[in-house]
């Protein structure tokens, strides 16, 4: 049995990443996030893009009011990050991540 605070190793990671269009930013910040994905959490996370153009009051919901900006949803604890996510030590260490195996 896990204990509290002990996710599970092949727990999905679900992430939102808001992003304005189809902007250099926005896709740099996707990249990036898929890259990190493929070595800490290979075929373990899920992404939601939104599109702050589209889904304005999700953005607002969520109190997003600069993109791009990424949410770790779950499992916990959650996390915010803004920007491109260029520097992805920075963003693993933030998001508590570990590389597998």
């Amino acid at each position: 049995m896990e204990g509290a605070g002990t996710p599970s190793s092949r727990e999905t990671v679900v992430f939102q990443l808001f992003v304005a269009g189809d902007e250099s930013h926005s896709r740099s910040a996707m990249d990036n996030l898929k890259a990190i994905c493929e070595v800490y959490l290979p075929e373990c996370h899920e992404i939601e893009v939104v599109d702050v153009l589209e889904c304005s009051d999700l953005a607002l919901e969520k109190k997003i009011f600069v993109t791009p900006a990424l949410l770790k949803l779950s499992p916990a604890p959650g996390a915010t990050i803004y920007g491109t996510l260029s520097e992805k030590e920075k963003v693993v260490e933030a998001l508590g991540l570990q590389r597998e195996g």
